[in-house]
């Protein structure tokens, strides 16, 4: 597993704003986190927040010559036949999804081939509206040409130590079904940085540790096969320890 974030806190701009030189009196604030799970997937973990209700909305933006459909509540991706594509899944997948091209208030789905030219491409919007504070956890799996989309997305509730819930703004916990098995995700959003080597304890679906991040693969018979962590110290599975986690 491979681990990046990064954040954006300050004034934001109405969309017709391009330059930002009238940016909102209100402060907003955007974390995502991308982890990519080797040769399988990425999740990316978006937090945001910014003061009363707004519109949110996670954007995906595709080539002219790619076909984008939403394929069902929170899933949607590119359905070209004889092609690789990608499936993208929301993890609360209460998000309108709706694929735009060619609008122009707000601008939306358009492309560039080159300069002083656009033409209309593909732009996949998940939609919410919220206060305050808006989240979207997300699944981007690539699929081999031929192959259908086969995974689910559950959110999980996590604990402390203590076993009060931790709230899903602050912890992304996930358990993701495959054909080859069942992954286990946990990312710590209260940290800022993959240290302290040990941080605090969280409990979720089978699994307890005090790493920022881990991965837990188990295949179709319940083994464990793999396991990655970030910035901790132990894992245990189903109350005994995972020894092989690095």
């Amino acid at each position: 597993m491979d681990l990046a974030w990064g954040f954006y806190d300050g004034p934001w701009s109405d969309f017709m704003d391009y330059r930002g030189r009238h940016p909102v009196d209100l402060p907003a604030t955007h974390r995502r986190d991308i982890a990519f799970v080797k040769n399988s997937y990425w999740i990316l973990s978006d937090r945001l927040a910014c003061p009363g209700q707004h519109r949110y909305a996670q954007l995906f933006h595709f080539l002219p010559d790619r076909t984008v459909k939403a394929i069902g509540p929170g899933r949607a991706g590119t359905v070209d036949a004889d092609r690789a594509n990608v499936a993208i899944v929301q993890a609360d997948p209460g998000a309108a999804v709706e694929v735009i091209a060619g609008r122009d208030d707000p601008p939306r789905g358009w492309f560039s081939p080159s300069g002083g030219k656009i033409v209309p491409a593909p732009a996949l919007s998940f939609e919410q509206s919220a206060t305050d504070h808006a989240r979207y956890d997300t699944l981007v799996l690539p699929l081999p040409a031929g192959h259908a989309t086969n995974v689910q997305v559950e959110r999980l509730t996590c604990t402390d130590e203590l076993g009060s819930e931790i709230s899903a703004d602050d912890v992304c916990s996930l358990r993701i079904t495959t054909p080859a098995g069942i992954d286990y995700y946990v990312n710590d959003l209260r940290q800022g940085e993959i240290g302290p080597p040990a941080g605090r304890v969280k409990r979720s679906g089978p699994i307890e540790t005090d790493a920022r991040a881990v991965i837990l693969r188990l295949d179709t018979q319940g083994k464990v096969v793999a396991v990655s962590l970030a910035g901790g110290t132990r894992l245990d599975y189903q109350g005994s320890p995972v020894n092989n986690a690095k």
